[in-house]
């Protein structure tokens, strides 16, 4: 039983290390510019898949001291999970409008890293090499708060997925019916990787520790490639939600106003000027291919956009050249 579980996390450990090398050359394929933070939290969070698999093939297989796979496995884990909520949350203020709940979410995913990267750290070492009488101790504590971190890192997820559910259903309701199938997707992307996230919460609580390790680091990169399947359709629905007018009313403005295009900014100076030191840096349209163009123009008033309103005509350069009108306030 030992050794098929053993082959199994072995199992997990090359599916990862190749999911990882997959979503690597993926990332600097897809973006044009590398920068911004859902660049590096997505380009972090990939690579902490490497130290965190080989880390764990040299303590299993002794190919060098111990300590030096405890360490590498410890530095993939953090840049790892932490990476992967900083890529939930830097999207999350392309639907969400509250510099304050922002600000609040993001001390939450800096204050449970250092709580639990620390902690966890500490344990891990103290189970290993602290004097022998000691070593039964901290592995106790290491079994309860190995589960108390997970539930942690699990809940903090479940925050900023569900906010994100539920900005994009409250879009939906007053969505044409072409971009309600783009939010649809979206929500279900998000849905899927919550269950993940259940999934190894339960399988902790179990005690199946072997188990765990395996799975856990292919959840990871699953949900990390899921990423790359909603900037797809992140994008796509930033281009057709450009397109209809002003969905029941509404204006585009919170689509305009956090996914900015690259010759508007000078008109929007004072905007990003103001969210510059609440919000961070936006997933921009220039930095993933297709390249986009923009040219803005003043137009009369019209039953649709309303009066004082600017177009903005973005053209989209693929097989074909698609036209849509962007309303902003």
């Amino acid at each position: 039983m030992a050794d098929s579980l053993t082959c199994l996390r072995q199992a997990c450990s090359i599916l990862a290390l190749y999911n990882s090398s997959e979503l690597l050359i993926l990332i600097f394929m897809t973006f044009k510019r590398y920068k911004g933070l859902y660049f590096w939290s997505i380009f972090l969070a990939s690579l902490g898949i490497l130290p965190y698999c080989i880390g764990w093939f040299v303590a299993y297989f002794t190919l060098t001291s111990l300590w030096v796979g405890m360490i590498l496995a410890q530095i993939g884990w953090t840049l790892l999970v932490s990476g992967q909520s900083m890529v939930l949350y830097s999207r999350l203020h392309l639907v969400l409008d509250n510099p304050k709940i922002l600000r609040i979410l993001l001390w939450i995913i800096i204050l449970n890293g250092i709580i639990w990267h620390i902690s966890i750290t500490v344990l891990v070492f103290g189970s290993s090499y602290s004097p022998a009488q000691s070593r039964d101790g901290f592995n106790c504590v290491f079994n309860v708060l190995e589960k108390v971190q997970m539930s942690c890192f699990c809940l903090q997820e479940f925050a900023l997925s569900g906010l994100y559910i539920w900005k994009a259903w409250r879009i939906l309701n007053t969505a044409l019916s072409s971009q309600q199938r783009l939010i649809w997707q979206l929500s279900a992307i998000n849905v899927f990787i919550m269950a993940m996230d259940v999934a190894l919460l339960a399988i902790e609580y179990k005690s199946l520790f072997l188990w765990e390790q395996g799975v856990k680091v292919v959840t990871y990169s699953l949900k990390l490639k899921l990423e790359f399947a909603i900037l797809g359709q992140l994008t796509e629905f930033v281009r057709h939600r450009g397109g209809g007018g002003d969905f029941g009313g509404q204006s585009n403005h919170a689509t305009a106003t956090f996914i900015r295009l690259s010759s508007g900014r000078s008109q929007m100076k004072e905007r990003e000027t103001r969210f510059t030191a609440t919000r961070p840096e936006p997933v921009l349209m220039e930095d993933v291919k297709p390249s986009t163009s923009a040219t803005a123009t003043t137009t009369k008033a019209s039953p649709r956009p309303s009066q004082g309103q600017d177009e903005i005509r973005v053209r989209t350069r693929m097989n074909t050249v698609k036209e849509h009108i962007v309303s902003l306030e």
